[in-house]
């Protein structure tokens, strides 16, 4: 890109899907994407473990001890990431759940 060139005519020049990969709509703008990012869950596991991992993820990001540990880094996570948070029991059902990202406005609690 050359110094005199704004990025917004680096951006014109560019073809459509060329602007598609790099994230733009195919017209300049950003790509809009509402797709919400995936709850963080904190579930036991065998041997009196806790794990902390993606709704659906098949590998955990940390195992912990104990409990506690588990939810404040499930929280750290779910913090940086916009997304919601999910405790369950040692009975794998859910006790609570925290929402970390972008909330109406209009729901009362």
């Amino acid at each position: 890109m050359n110094w005199r060139t704004s990025p917004a005519a680096h951006i014109a020049r560019l073809s459509r899907c060329e602007k598609i990969r790099l994230g733009f709509g195919g017209y300049g703008e950003p790509m809009a994407t509402n797709k919400a990012p995936q709850p963080v869950v904190v579930e036991p596991r065998p041997g009196g473990k806790w794990a902390v991992q993606r709704d659906k993820g098949q590998r955990a990001s940390s195992v912990h001890d104990k409990k506690q540990p588990a939810i404040n880094a499930a929280r750290q996570i779910a913090k940086n990431q916009g997304a919601e948070l999910v405790v369950k029991g040692e009975n794998g059902r859910i006790q609570s759940k925290d929402s970390h990202g972008r909330d109406s406005g209009r729901s009362k609690g």
